[in-house]
């Protein structure tokens, strides 16, 4: 039996924000995939040599979101990422702010989940 309230503390409700939660023995948590989305997103400006990617994936561990942010040739960052909507929402929101001045223009792709990551990374 897992101890979900040693866990999550006192808010623990059976559900985290828009996701179902389901505990096996052999997975801590499963979200389920159904609920989830994958969101792909683009930023342009002054976002490399500045701690983009670093930043993001520091703000991913806020976040119940797997996923990765790279580098792309043309000076641009890529990040894509799959979680719940509202977790998404924070998570870009959250970046948004934390790296206002660096970023000229988002471009955003909200697709279907794939479910092929375990965590989120900087990838090379």
């Amino acid at each position: 039996m897992w101890d979900l309230e040693a866990v999550f503390g006192d808010d623990y409700t059976g559900r985290l924000p828009n996701c179902w939660i389901s505990v096996t023995p052999h997975t801590h948590f499963h979200v389920n995939a159904a609920r989830n989305q994958r969101r792909r997103i683009v930023y342009s400006g002054h976002v490399q040599g500045v701690g983009f990617r670093f930043n993001a994936a520091n703000v991913s561990r806020g976040f119940a979101v797997t996923g990765y942010v790279r580098n792309l040739a043309d000076g641009r960052v890529e990040l894509v990422a799959e979680g719940a909507v509202g977790e998404l929402n924070g998570f870009q929101a959250a970046i948004a702010e934390s790296m206002s001045g660096f970023i000229r223009d988002t471009n955003c792709q909200d697709l279907a989940p794939s479910g092929e990551f375990a965590s989120f990374e900087v990838r090379y």
